[in-house]
């Protein structure tokens, strides 16, 4: 087993920042990321960055690519370890982490985690959304940005407000047709993808236009799937995405020793996550005996002033006001194409099967999991819980932040078997 003073996991805006900052303090860190290069967001976003600030030049309005250069140059030539192809896929006592790298499994021992592993494309079942050419429209923007694919011509983008406008941007700068940017409000069944061998038009409200690309893009929900393995306590803050991690206003959890930042937390600019990110890294290393108060300080009087309503307290899950809860927003909870919409991809369970769940007595998410098999598959429940958690308040009467998330238990992510009886070893 190997042991770190700090181990950052998530290598975007907050994860770079946080190891940056407590290298910088002192402290030995390790960055972990599951894919083969760090950056996070910044890899493929194009249009939505403009102006972005580099939290180390000061400089605005750095391309994309410069700019993540810029900050793994820093993290490297400071010392940090880098461990691209690295899946944490659990935590457990004592900070803990099951590691999968291509060497196979490994075992760290952090004295502090700093949890940065960003957010996820909130789901949205409806008739047709199985077809090949539909994807998240986080999906669409790592195929035509960082992969410079374009798996189509003529795209309609489901969504409204800042996130579907810069995917429509992006398909048009690589060249594609929008065709139609909709937003389906309440009413997910407005929308039905039709196609043979993938999607071939799409009726929007019973208008029908042709296409073959559909790029979602209704919203981001943290991850937290991590910060729950370790047993942190959730709340939920429909501002910031739904389920997120109870902080405190240094960024802990409610587990000593773990820290949580970025979009994890909550989703937000790409500032607030450098913010984050540098606030987190100095607490780990000034929790840990380095002098650092100074810019600590600094980072925390920034990052209250740039995003106040990111620090506020989240109540727990069942502590809350019901009467102020936020429903959910609606993911068909009666229209979305029928009962034969899929609401879980993975395991293939459609809405009215989870719709009879619920009418045979169902009141959790886990009752439901159990019942219909529904976030048992790849994603564990990221893609879906979501839209299991609106019909229970449909359908139950269940406010929001009176539904416990799905019991999430590692591997947080599909890894080797190899991989668990290595690092066991």
């Amino acid at each position: 087993m190997r042991s770190v003073q700090v181990a950052v996991v998530g290598g975007g805006p907050a994860g770079l920042m946080a190891a940056i900052a407590a290298r910088g303090a002192g402290a030995e860190v390790a960055l972990f990321d599951e894919h083969p290069t760090f950056g996070g967001q910044l890899r493929y976003r194009a249009t939505g960055l403009a102006g972005i600030v580099s939290p180390i030049s000061g400089r605005a309005g750095l391309p994309p690519p410069a700019l993540v250069a810029g900050l793994i140059g820093v993290a490297a030539s400071s010392g940090v370890s880098l461990r691209p192809n690295a899946v944490v896929w659990g935590i457990f006592a004592d900070n803990e982490l099951g590691v999968s790298g291509p060497d196979g499994g490994d075992r760290v021992r952090a004295e502090r985690v700093v949890l940065a592993t960003g957010a996820t494309d909130r789901p949205l079942p409806f008739a047709g959304g199985t077809l090949p050419g539909v994807f998240s429209g986080r999906a669409l923007q790592i195929l035509l940005n960082q992969h410079r694919v374009r798996p189509g011509r003529r795209v309609v983008v489901l969504g409204a407000g800042a996130e579907a406008a810069e995917v429509a941007a992006d398909a048009r700068l690589a060249g594609a047709d929008v065709v139609a940017v909709f937003d389906p409000g309440d009413d997910w069944g407005a929308v039905v993808a039709e196609g043979r061998d993938g999607v071939e038009a799409v009726s929007l409200g019973g208008q029908r236009h042709a296409a073959d690309v559909v790029a979602v893009a209704v919203g981001r929900q943290p991850d937290a799937t991590l910060a729950l393995v370790a047993g942190c306590a959730a709340g939920y803050a429909a501002d910031r995405g739904g389920l997120v991690p109870v902080r405190d206003r240094r960024l802990g959890g409610t587990v000593p020793g773990i820290l949580i930042a970025g979009d994890a937390a909550g989703v937000g600019e790409v500032a607030d996550a450098f913010a984050e990110g540098t606030v987190a890294g100095l607490v780990a290393a000034v929790d840990l005996g380095f002098s650092a108060g100074d810019a600590l300080a600094t980072a925390l009087d920034r990052l209250h002033g740039l995003a106040p309503d990111r620090l506020a307290p989240v109540a727990p899950l069942g502590q809350g006001d019901p009467a102020g809860a936020t429903p959910w927003e609606p993911v068909g909870a009666e229209s979305a194409g029928g009962p034969r919409a899929v609401v879980c991809r993975c395991e293939a369970v459609a809405k009215g099967e989870i719709v009879a769940a619920i009418a045979a007595g169902a009141r959790t998410i886990n009752d439901v999991k159990r019942r219909t098999r529904a976030g048992m598959g790849t994603c564990q429940g990221v893609y879906c819980v979501a839209a299991m958690a609106a019909l229970l308040g449909h359908h139950a009467g269940i406010p929001p932040d009176r539904l416990d998330p799905m019991t999430a238990r590692p591997p947080v992510r599909p890894i080797p078997l190899g991989a668990v009886t290595d690092s066991n070893g």
